[in-house]
């Protein structure tokens, strides 16, 4: 005679599976809706980042960020939570929608504001840092959003801009790129397979450590690839021994889960919070982003493109080049700047009304890779935090050449300098020159001086922050120079075109 329990043992083994599995199906669900809700939000912003990786070898960590944020998640979600089961919807509802709706603001009004340096700043980046945790908020919880406080941390710091800040501090090489990738996977690998503070910090030490060396190791061994010295080290340190933690655990499981407080989530059935992010996610969709501004790169066959130019007849240069190696830190290894002085060999009486020879100044940088250029404008190679910039006029140099030129108003020197900028390419090196006139005719007027000046310029984007574009923008300018840095520009050009024929 068969008993009962023989006869529904396979149901009861089907339940007790689908009790094990139902909660990581509901939290799935809801992962994913979350994460096309930010998509549709910020596909624009998306879009740019894309572009980003693409172009700048030192910023293809950004894929990793929903890696390392997936490592952090796991090890906080198998660790039993110490907060009370206490839930007020409420309270959820409050604090997701101010912060749903300051993420909207953030890229309706803010993000306009950034648009010159807008690959520097990235400023949409906080949006959907901020949209991703009010989703969390409104679908899982307050409570539950904060215990993943160490991995909205990590993402947080892998925002292009403060990941840009410590690059630079570290030297802006790739090998630098590779240190804070392998210091970024310490991190996630250690919050994710740490059962304690002590295990969590042996594991981000070792991996850290790991990555670095490999970095080293790379480098002396003649790599040169950005992509591969940003991303290797981190990837190889952090996979060896996030795998050989999991084989010590033998593995995933969906008891491994449960023995460790993965139950179903506190909120259940937020229909309501779901409608909320979709439309929110629709209206934010609807928001345009900057356009970053872009100069036109010409492609001069022939060109002659040392680091430093050809001085054109009618004018002499002063003094000897200066060479500013730490462009690397910007514009990728083997970049450098060259600046040139030139000075009229005779007078000119419609560029000066005192009949005195003008100077121009010459910076030229020289690079193998076009998008850095777009990343630090003017303000990053120039102490310009005081200053007020116009909105850029063109001019035809002639050979395809289109330059761009600004008037730039510095309120703590009281100057006003011009500045006519133009980029050309010939095989794979591209180079962006820039010629600088005062409207102080003196012999010893001062020019602005090159310098790394990223740290100043952070007050600029604060004060741009709360008081918008007219801290910086130059609404009435008076580009006295123009003229004599068109005819400047077009006699270096034909210059270039003539050196680069004669070889």
């Amino acid at each position: 005679m068969t008993t009962p329990s023989t006869a529904t043992s396979p149901d009861v083994a089907a339940t007790e599976v689908l009790r094990q599995w139902h909660p990581i199906a509901v939290v799935a669900t809801r992962l994913v809706f979350l994460a096309v809700a930010t998509c549709v939000a910020f596909w624009n912003s998306f879009d740019q980042y894309a572009h980003l990786v693409a172009g700048d070898p030192l910023s293809s960590y950004l894929p990793l960020i929903p890696v390392a944020a997936l490592a952090c998640a796991y090890g906080t979600t198998i660790r039993k939570p110490k907060e009370l089961p206490i839930n007020d919807r409420q309270i959820d509802a409050i604090v997701g929608g101010v912060l749903i709706v300051g993420a909207f603001l953030v890229k309706a009004i803010l993000v306009g504001r950034f648009e010159d340096v807008y690959y520097l700043t990235s400023p949409s980046a906080p949006a959907v840092w901020l949209f991703a945790i009010a989703g969390s908020v409104l679908m899982f919880g307050l409570r539950p959003t904060a215990r993943y406080r160490w991995m909205w941390l990590l993402v947080l710091l892998m925002l292009p801009l403060p990941h840009r800040i410590v690059l630079i501090a570290l030297g802006g090489s790739a090998l630098a790129a590779g240190v804070i990738t392998s210091i970024y996977a310490g991190y996630a690998i250690g919050v994710g397979a740490a059962r304690t503070r002590r295990d969590g910090l042996v594991y981000g030490v070792v991996i850290a450590a790991a990555g670095v060396v490999l970095a080293v190791c790379m480098w002396a061994a003649g790599v040169s690839d950005g992509r591969a010295l940003t991303l290797a080290p981190g990837i190889i340190a952090g996979t060896a021994v996030g795998c050989w933690i999991l084989w010590r655990r033998r593995g995933l499981s969906a008891r491994e889960y449960r023995d460790h407080g993965f139950d179903d989530p506190v909120v259940r059935g937020p229909r309501k919070a779901a409608a909320f992010v979709a439309v929110m996610a629709v209206v934010t969709a609807f928001v345009g982003i900057a356009n970053p501004p872009t100069l036109p790169a010409a492609h001069v066959p022939g060109l002659a493109t040392g680091e430093s130019l050809r001085v054109p007849a009618g004018w002499r240069q002063v003094g000897a080049t200066h060479r500013y190696g730490w462009v690397s830190a910007l514009f990728g290894s083997g970049s450098v700047m060259q600046r040139q002085r030139i000075l009229a060999d005779v007078p000119n009486i419609s560029w000066d009304d005192k009949n005195r020879r003008r100077s121009v100044m010459i910076d030229t940088v020289t690079t193998d890779y076009l998008l850095p250029l777009d990343i630090y404008p003017v303000t990053s190679l120039y102490d310009l935090n005081k200053a007020r910039f116009s909105d850029p006029q063109s001019a035809d140099l002639g050979h395809g050449v289109d330059a761009q030129i600004r008037s730039v108003v510095d309120e703590a020197k009281f100057l006003t300098f011009t500045i006519m900028t133009w980029r050309w390419r010939s095989g794979d090196r591209w180079q962006e020159i820039r010629l600088l006139s005062v409207d102080n005719h003196e012999p010893d007027a001062p020019f602005p001086v090159p310098t790394l000046s990223i740290g100043r310029n952070l007050a600029l984007l604060v004060n741009a922050l709360v008081r918008g574009n007219s801290v910086t923008a130059d609404r009435r300018p008076l580009f006295k120079d123009r003229d004599m840095l068109v005819d400047v520009g077009h006699d270096i050009v034909d210059a270039q075109i003539q050196a680069g024929g004669s070889q």
